[in-house]
C-alpha cells in the first residue's frame, strides 16, 4: 500500500460488504425476528465525520503546498492521513451495507413503510459515498510532494 488507498480498492470493499449484507439479510427477513432499523441521524453523522476530515486535512495541505503561514508536524500530518484512510474504508463497508440492504427491499417497495425506508437507506449509502470521497480527497491533501532535483530552488511544504 505504498501509494496508500485506491479507489478501486475502496469499490471492491464496498461491492464485497453488498454481496455478504445482501446474503446475510436475505436469510434473515425470512425469519420473524426483528429487523434492523437506520435512521436519517445516520445521514448527519456520515455527513458530519466528511466535513471534519475535509477540516482536518485543510491544514495538512497547505503546509504542505507552502501556501500556509505556519508549518505541520509530521506526526499531526501521518495522524490526519490515517484519519482519512479510516474515513474512506468506514464509507465504504457503510455503504455497502446500505446497498446490501437496499437491494434486499426494492422488490417490496411499493408498500410505503418499506420505500420510505428503502429511501432511507439511499441516503444513507449516498452520505457514506460521500465521506469515501473526503477520505480520498484528504489522503491526496496529505500525500507529500514530489522531490525537486537538487539545485531547483522549488521549496518543499513545510513539516516540522
Amino acid at each position: 500500500m505504498r501509494d496508500g488507498l485506491r479507489f478501486s480498492g475502496l469499490v471492491a470493499t464496498a461491492g464485497v460488504t453488498w454481496l455478504c449484507s445482501a446474503l446475510v439479510l436475505r436469510w434473515w427477513f425470512r425469519h420473524p425476528w426483528p429487523k434492523p432499523s437506520s435512521s436519517w441521524l445516520s445521514v448527519v453523522v456520515l455527513l458530519v465525520l466528511a466535513v471534519g476530515v475535509l477540516i482536518a486535512a485543510r491544514p495538512v495541505h497547505t503546509a504542505l503546498r507552502g501556501s500556509g503561514r505556519g508549518s505541520v508536524p509530521a506526526q499531526v500530518g501521518l495522524r490526519t492521513l490515517v484519519l482519512c484512510q479510516a474515513a474512506a474504508i468506514t464509507g465504504a463497508l457503510a455503504a455497502g451495507w446500505e446497498l446490501g440492504l437496499l437491494s434486499v427491499l426494492w422488490p417490496d417497495t411499493d408498500a410505503a413503510s418499506v420505500r420510505a425506508w428503502a429511501i432511507r437507506s439511499a441516503a444513507i449509502a449516498a452520505s457514506a459515498v460521500a465521506l469515501v470521497f473526503a477520505g480520498l480527497w484528504g489522503q491526496r491533501a496529505c500525500r507529500l510532494p514530489k522531490e525537486k532535483p537538487p539545485g531547483s530552488g522549488a521549496p518543499r511544504g513545510r513539516m516540522r
